[in-house]
């Protein structure tokens, strides 16, 4: 943004030099007026031809970070699906092969629902799908050797 404020600023000197030169020139060399109107033209032209290349210039910049941004946003909600998708498989796998388990899913220490206002992002939902894998995990290795102990 600095360097657009500068090109603004320069932009603004040069037109104002300009409309000086050009009052000055009206008045001071009366005889002169075609010529110096040519000029000026001349001036302007080449000023507007500046000012649009360094314009593209800088909307070129804002539309890489604008995709930038675009892409963070979007790989997000990405990784926030695929959170998602592996909290409701390992849900469904303990609801299913574990029914006894299941009930101490409302009762973990890592849940996103019983927060007063939850804040549902990646990390949170991360923080609960490793809590619900630790307790399937720490589940079926005792429950194993428990049955291996009968």
């Amino acid at each position: 943004m600095k360097k657009s404020n500068k090109t603004a600023v320069a932009a603004l000197t040069i037109i104002s030099s300009v409309a000086i030169g050009v009052t000055l020139g009206w008045f001071l060399f009366p005889r002169n007026r075609k010529k110096c109107m040519g000029n000026l033209k001349s001036g302007l032209g080449t000023l507007s031809d500046t000012l649009k290349i360094r314009s593209h210039g800088f909307i070129d910049g804002v539309k890489i970070e604008v995709d930038h941004a675009y892409d963070k946003i979007n790989n997000y909600m990405q990784m926030e699906k695929v959170l998602n998708a592996k909290i409701l498989k390992i849900t469904m796998k303990i609801r299913n092969e574990f029914p006894e388990l299941y009930s101490y899913i409302e009762e973990m220490p890592v849940s996103i629902s019983h927060a007063k206002n939850p804040e549902i992002n990646v990390i949170n939902l991360k923080k609960y799908y490793n809590s619900l894998e630790a307790i399937l995990k720490n589940y079926t290795h005792t429950h194993t050797k428990n049955e291996d102990k009968i």
